[in-house]
């Protein structure tokens, strides 16, 4: 929560927070950063942070090729 790898969708205090599954998968990722590289939290958070622009770019460029092979 610290870093800003996963924020809860609700709940007002840390009994109450619900993450949505998107957020699982990139805890589960920053988990294993974390054990396998022995990186610190504030890298991992970095790490994921680009991965998670990465993955936000293929699909967005994947989307405009779907619409270009429509012309």
């Amino acid at each position: 929560m610290d870093y800003g790898i996963a924020e809860p969708v609700s709940g007002d205090n840390t009994r109450n927070w619900v993450f949505d599954t998107n957020s699982v998968r990139w805890v589960k990722k920053a988990i294993t950063l974390y054990s396998q590289l022995e990186l610190d939290w504030i890298a991992v958070a970095m790490i994921v942070e680009l991965l998670k622009q990465k993955e936000k770019l293929t699909e967005e460029n994947e989307n405009l090729q779907r619409r270009l092979m429509r012309f």
